[in-house]
């Protein structure tokens, strides 16, 4: 009996853990669930059929591409995103897909869409960055890892940059690589660049006049 206890004690000490923080998504894509507590409103009022991508680092600070940091200046500004790829790659989820998170502000899709209050049906995707940065190799590996896992829940028919939405207050992702973007989207199906930062994804749909 003691020799059962013993060897189940050792057991519990060597057995391999996973954080309770990691989640293995429906593809088996790895994401660590960091959820923030302010930011964001519960629920959708419209279908997710967009995707926003901005950048975001914590300017004045100490380590400005610090996670932590980052989502520092989030509860300060009371603003948050779905998601948060850092330096190394590592995508966190920070908001539920299922509720609204506060990403876009005050914002607007290129006509013909022309829809405002953004926020209700998009997915905000942030990448830890500075204004004259390139972006990792190891961000954009997750960064198509993530889309393809989105799109495994969402008809996303529109990816678009957070500073073709926002008039003259944004103008991130700074230094995106859009056509490394456009490469990705192409084996998904037909694309549609309309020039700057905005993709279609509709077959039949045509890029703003």
């Amino acid at each position: 009996m003691r020799l059962l206890l013993f060897l189940a004690v050792i057991f519990l000490v060597t057995a391999p853990t996973r954080s309770s923080t990691e989640v293995i998504t429906d593809r088996g894509f790895l994401v660590v669930d960091r959820p923030v507590s302010s930011g964001f409103a519960r629920g959708r009022t419209a279908k997710v059929d967009t995707i926003v991508f901005h950048s975001v680092f914590a300017e004045g600070t100490p380590d400005p591409y610090s996670v932590d940091a980052v989502l520092a200046v989030f509860k300060r500004l009371k603003v948050s995103a779905h998601y948060l790829i850092a330096r190394d790659g590592v995508v966190y989820k920070l908001v539920s897909e299922s509720n609204t998170s506060y990403h876009a502000g005050k914002s607007r899709m290129p006509a013909p869409d022309g829809r405002a209050k953004t926020n209700s049906f998009t997915i905000g995707i942030e990448l830890i960055g500075g204004y004259d940065d390139r972006f990792t190799e190891a961000q954009y590996q997750g960064l198509e890892q993530l889309l393809l896992d989105i799109r495994s829940r969402h008809q996303i028919c529109q990816l678009v940059a957070h500073g073709e939405i926002s008039g003259d207050r944004k103008t991130d992702p700074w230094n995106f690589d859009w056509i490394r973007l456009r490469g990705w989207l192409e084996n998904w199906g037909p694309v549609a660049h309309c020039g700057g930062a905005l993709f279609i994804l509709v077959s039949g749909t045509h890029c703003p006049s």
